[in-house]
């Protein structure tokens, strides 16, 4: 029997995939050059030190009011709209950016760039974890990896231009109408099954209510980590020049991991990813309370936690019919989980001894481990996630391949 062509779903052209490589490093260099330009921008606007703290929040404000409309309210604008809309608040954000007479300019800009960033990382996260088929994974890895490389080049290019780090929002916005041919990507087929509400979340209830919770504790890692191995490596003797360098080795790990770990991994279920990747990096954290480990460890945490999330986005689309829509959950619960668990280290932090840090987020990773075991067995427990494996695979196939989901 020939395929069913309303569910036949096109390859990414190499010109599109080209455009998402291309957007998703200058994403990176914009989004980290952010936080690393405030003293510089402080300078510009004649701020006090304290001030202009909440810029990046307000940037991640935007991207999560564009995640949330644009994964949740996907079916009533099409995707060549919304794609070459995003692509232009974010492009005239980040050169508004660049030229802003006044602090006022820049904020309100700021808050228009984070809005594109946002809705164009759901989109094209999404578009690719269903297109690529079974390289899924390795493409999402790789993505993800060139914005981990846009993510280091953009706090040294701040750092190398001093007082006009503003410079490299400009150059971003100039950069992302390079990505215009993002519009052309394949269009997304309709739901496989039909379904009375339409959204993955009533959907898939249980199953995704486990997606997000991973999701959460997943971003605490990462943004936990980087948000206090300095402040660790500090109070366990380094400089704090020197700790800030040693940090940047965790990002280094992270960026390393997304290319070579989808080469090392190919062939192997997201869920199995996810485990050892996570049973790893607990390791890796605990070995980080010790003194004379932590800097190496960190880095090796963010090796190992590399390929954590491409894994998810992945195993979502396997097993969720509306992966948009459930990836605009996962990113909410992401973005949340950033805010919430960093904050619960500094309660940590502030009245216990250095190691505590290293020790609070490893108990963070060996719950995000659960959560990874718990997931197939939730998905056998409910019709969905089986159906679907069910419905897409091969004629012919074996119920046995199948059973794989669940193992």
């Amino acid at each position: 029997m020939p395929p069913d062509p309303a569910r036949t779903e096109a390859a990414i052209p190499r010109s599109g995939l080209a455009s998402v490589f291309l957007l998703f490093f200058v994403l990176g260099l914009s989004t980290a050059a952010l936080g690393a330009a405030l003293p510089s921008l402080r300078e510009v606007y004649g701020l006090a030190d304290q001030e202009g703290g909440w810029l990046v929040s307000a940037y991640n404000l935007g991207a999560l009011a564009t995640i949330l409309i644009c994964g949740l309210g996907s079916r009533r604008f099409g995707q060549r709209i919304a794609l070459r809309t995003l692509l232009a608040l974010f492009a005239c954000g980040s050169i508004a950016m660049g030229v802003a007479g006044t602090w006022a300019v820049f904020c309100v800009a700021t808050v228009l760039t984070g809005a594109g960033y946002g809705g164009l990382v759901l989109y094209l996260n999404s578009i690719v974890a269903r297109r690529s088929k079974e390289h899924g994974f390795v493409v999402l890895s790789l993505i993800n990896a060139v914005f981990g490389v846009g993510a280091i080049l953009g706090p040294l290019t701040v750092s190398a231009t001093g007082s006009h780090a503003r410079a490299v929002f400009l150059v971003a916005g100039v950069l992302a109408p390079l990505g215009l041919s993002i519009g052309n990507l394949p269009q997304p087929p309709g739901p496989r099954v039909p379904s009375p509400k339409g959204t993955a979340f009533s959907t898939h209830r249980s199953l995704m209510l486990a997606f997000l919770a991973l999701g959460f504790l997943y971003a605490g890692l990462e943004t936990g980590i980087g948000a206090w191995e300095a402040t660790h490596l500090d109070r366990i003797g380094h400089s704090a020049a020197t700790a800030a360098r040693l940090a940047s080795l965790f990002w280094a790990g992270l960026c390393l991991g997304r290319f070579l770990i989808p080469f090392l991994a190919r062939g192997q279920a997201p869920h199995r990813i996810i485990r050892l990747s996570l049973i790893a990096a607990t390791g890796s954290l605990l070995a980080a309370a010790h003194p004379a480990a932590a800097p190496i460890a960190y880095a090796m945490c963010g090796f190992f936690l590399a390929p954590v999330l491409p894994a998810i986005l992945n195993w979502i689309a396997q097993t969720v019919d509306d992966n948009q829509s459930a990836n605009a959950l996962l990113f909410t619960a992401t973005m949340t989980g950033s805010v919430v668990l960093p904050t619960l280290i500094d309660t940590v932090a502030r009245r216990s001894p250095a190691e505590a840090i290293p020790l609070s987020i490893a108990c963070m990773a060996i719950a995000a481990t659960a959560t990874a075991f718990l997931i197939p067995r939730v998905s056998a427990h409910g019709p969905s996630a089986l159906g679907k494996a069910q419905r897409d695979s091969p004629e012919g196939e074996p119920p046995e391949t199948v059973s794989r989901l669940q193992q």
